[in-house]
């Protein structure tokens, strides 16, 4: 049986399409510990490095998204921090979930409120 090389390029492209890296479970089981406990400076770091040696890994994403979230909610509604950095710092974290689900409908509500806040204020928005 003959093989050409046509089919061999197209068997090798399929073959790596599908040997995408995947993220360690147990990283980010650990990295979810981190931030159920409240270190969630040091959980979000654990996955946002993750994310750049496994970009494509879904599971991954979908727990980047939910870390960023429960930070960006602690800060706007449970932090002790003054209001002129928590409302900055909650922001930032969910412009953080926007960029990563432009879909998420919580943190483009949430921009918007808090950018409107700022707005009716008089204030500048925090980039």
């Amino acid at each position: 049986m003959r093989i050409y090389p046509f089919f061999l390029v197209i068997l090798m492209f399929i073959g790596l399409a599908g040997c995408a890296k995947k993220a360690d479970s147990a990283k980010i089981t650990e990295a979810n510990q981190l931030i159920t406990k409240g270190e969630y400076e040091k959980g979000l770091e654990f996955l946002d490095q993750m994310a750049k040696e496994s970009p494509k890994d879904e599971i991954l994403l979908k727990e980047r998204i939910a870390g960023h979230m429960k930070f960006a909610n602690y800060l706007r509604d449970e932090s002790p921090l003054p209001p002129k950095e928590k409302y900055p710092a909650a922001l930032a974290q969910y412009r953080i979930v926007y960029q990563l689900d432009p879909n998420n409908a919580d943190a483009k509500n949430n921009i918007g409120l808090i950018e409107g806040i700022y707005k009716q204020m008089g204030r500048t928005v925090p980039n």
